[in-house]
C-alpha cells in the first residue's frame, strides 16, 4: 500500500504491508529488500487509490531491482501494479480492512476528483479532503 499513513488507517487490503515512498520508510523498505534472502519467487503488487501513485513507486523498485544493490533480486522478485487500484477493488465489493483488521467498506479517496471513481456513497462517508 503506498497510500499516506492516514489513508492507509482508514482502510486496506488485508495483508498489505504501508510503504509510504515519500518518506524514509520506502529507503528502509528498499534496504530490507537488499539484505533478505529470497530464495522463493515474490511478487510486490503496488496500489494506492487509482493506480497512479503505487505505478511511481512501482517503477522505483524497478530501478531499484536494476541497480547494484538490487541486482541479486531482480529474478526472484517480480513488481506489478493493481489495475484500478484500491477505487476498484472497493467498487468490486472486495475485503478492505482497518488498523485494528476489522472489515470495512470506507476508502480515503485522497481527493474529490478520485473519490468520484467511488461508485458508492458508502465509500465516500469518511474525512473531508
Amino acid at each position: 500500500d503506498t497510500r499516506s499513513p492516514a489513508e492507509y488507517n482508514i482502510s486496506h487490503i488485508e495483508g498489505a504491508v504501508h510503504v509510504n515512498p515519500d518518506s524514509d520508510g520506502f529507503q528502509e523498505f528498499l534496504q530490507k529488500l537488499s539484505s533478505e534472502e529470497c530464495k522463493d519467487k515474490k511478487q510486490v503488487v503496488c496500489y494506492c487509490t487509482v493506480g497512479y501513485r503505487s505505478s511511481k513507486t512501482g517503477e522505483s523498485l524497478n530501478r531499484f531491482l536494476q541497480s547494484d544493490a538490487g541486482q541479486k533480486l531482480q529474478e526472484s522478485i517480480k513488481v506489478y501494479n493493481l489495475e484500478g487500484g484500491l477505487a476498484k477493488w472497493a467498487n468490486e465489493r472486495k475485503l478492505m480492512v482497518n488498523n485494528e483488521k476489522d472489515p470495512v467498506k470506507t476508502v480515503h479517496p485522497y481527493n474529490s476528483q478520485w473519490g468520484l471513481l467511488l461508485e458508492s456513497e458508502d465509500f465516500k462517508e469518511l474525512v473531508s479532503i
